[in-house]
């Protein structure tokens, strides 16, 4: 039977138990730069104890990410800056990952004030589908990052496939209305995100993990399915991905969103689990389960009654970075994160209003 604090391999990655810290846009770099902040932030989870730990999203080119408080992987700055952060989460005895990402219609406009997608965005005057050739400038910039990433010290690299970015733009027909390669069938649809996973894995070698996250469902009637989602995670098994993290929903719509608030009882945790469990029982890689954990007893029960390799948090280690540490020494109380979204960052760090309001 497995236990939370017992290592476990993605690839040839150790990691020492199996609690993650699943990624969580900080917007604390500065013009695109990793900041002293943001190495803070990421020695402070690693002293916590957390096994692997997952960076917010780093944007793979320009006009890729939300703005200039998201890391640009491309920056001519970013190993050496980052560097600093790997070796900060390595002297606890972290691994940690960087989650590369394309925000796509969601991303800030280019200079000629488009964004970009798989198809033009209804009701905006200002999305524009990508061409082929933008597709494969997307393709180059991701296997340019994990190649950056290798060089910065990153155990691993996680593809952002999840929450309405652009690869999830791309695997979704709510997004996804082209009529060409890359549109109208699942096996069209997939294809950029199997094709950015080749030119990634071609690049990096067999040594490197390459993870992804995935959303289990839109949760939108015309949005990506169940379905869609065991289908391609069989399909990335087949083409040797390391890992895969189960989410789901669209950060950007309220009803759908992945964050999901007032979680004050067991039963409202672990609202992706099924679908994590439905992937593990016949994945021949690890599989991560994210989505509304709070207390010990579920987490536990996930890890040692499924065949899902690992638990991911975030909000609750904003709240109480020492969780994992806590719950290693015994104290098994349950995180007082209740996922009311109001996480922020005075003074150049965030932290949980919360607490600091005198909830604790």
């Amino acid at each position: 039977m497995k236990t939370i604090f017992e290592p476990f391999a993605i690839g040839p990655v150790t990691v020492k138990n199996r609690i993650v810290r699943s990624a969580t846009l900080e917007r604390l770099a500065e013009n695109g730069r990793i900041t002293p902040a943001v190495v803070d932030v990421y020695e402070t989870l690693a002293r916590g104890g957390a096994g692997l730990i997952i960076t917010g999203m780093a944007a793979v080119g320009p006009y890729a990410g939300v703005g200039p408080t998201m890391i640009e992987a491309h920056h001519p700055e970013f190993v050496g800056e980052a560097r600093r952060l790997t070796d900060a989460v390595h002297r606890h005895g972290a691994a940690v990952a960087l989650q590369a990402a394309h925000c796509g219609l969601r991303a800030e406009p280019d200079a000629d004030g488009f964004v970009w997608g798989p198809s033009p965005l209804p009701g905006t005057a200002n999305s524009r589908a990508l061409t082929a050739e933008g597709i494969r400038r997307v393709a180059a910039a991701f296997t340019d990052t994990a190649l950056r990433a290798k060089e910065a010290g990153f155990d691993m690299i996680q593809l952002h496939g999840a929450h309405g970015f652009l690869l999830n733009q791309f695997l979704s027909p709510h997004f996804n209305r082209r009529e060409d390669g890359y549109g109208g069938s699942f096996e069209h649809r997939a294809r950029m995100l199997f094709e950015v996973y080749g030119r990634v894995r071609a690049a990096v070698g067999p040594n490197f993990p390459v993870i992804v996250k995935l959303s289990c469902s839109d949760f939108l009637p015309d949005g990506q399915t169940e379905d869609d989602f065991l289908r391609l995670s069989r399909r990335l098994g087949e083409l040797g991905i390391d890992a895969i993290e189960v989410s789901g929903g669209l950060t950007a719509e309220k009803e759908t969103s992945p964050i999901r608030p007032g979680i004050d009882s067991p039963e409202k945790e672990a609202y992706f689990a099924p679908a994590a469990k439905a992937l593990a029982n016949e994945a021949p890689f690890p599989v991560i389960s994210v989505g509304g954990y709070r207390s010990y007893g579920v987490v536990r029960d996930v890890i040692e009654n499924s065949a899902v390799a690992a638990v991911a948090l975030c909000r609750p280690l904003i709240a109480d970075p020492d969780l994992p540490n806590r719950w290693r020494s015994g104290d098994t109380a349950t995180s007082e994160c209740i996922c009311c979204g109001r996480c922020s960052k005075p003074h150049g760090h965030f932290y949980c209003k919360q607490k600091m309001a005198g909830r604790s």
